[in-house]
């Protein structure tokens, strides 16, 4: 095999598994919002499914962005004998980090995309009164 064919499998499994990384994303999106839905069917609330999916997906595609480097994180920094209380610790510290830069993303991007509701919140600074 020749230097160009190598980059060129490489570059196709890179791309096969965003791809990959993607679709898995979105199923388990899917179904976290297909059961929130459905649990609000059951109990009789009116609301539309476009008031349930979005948040959900923005979520988790979300994380699906924040995956590889957690991945990176768990390779780069395991949680073994020796380090044990020191990896613990880094990895509950980058866990916070990590859960805030999601939620200071999710927040302005569903406001952005219109899921929240305007007339109530109209100004991005009204969601954290």
């Amino acid at each position: 095999m020749n230097e160009d064919e190598s980059n060129q499998k490489i570059q196709t499994g890179g791309w096969r598994n965003w791809a990959i990384g993607f679709c898995i994303w979105t199923v388990i999106g899917l179904s976290f919002a297909s059961r929130t839905y459905l649990s609000y069917y059951q109990n009789g609330a009116n609301v539309s499914w476009l008031d349930v999916y979005p948040g959900y997906m923005i979520d988790f595609y979300l994380w699906g962005a924040a995956s590889p480097f957690i991945f990176w994180l768990s390779r780069r920094f395991p949680v073994e004998r020796g380090h044990l209380a020191s990896r613990v610790v880094l990895h509950l510290l980058i866990a916070l980090c990590l859960n805030f830069i999601v939620l200071a993303t999710a927040s302005p991007l569903l406001w952005c995309f219109g899921f929240f509701n305007k007339t109530v919140y109209p100004t991005f600074a009204a969601l954290f009164r």
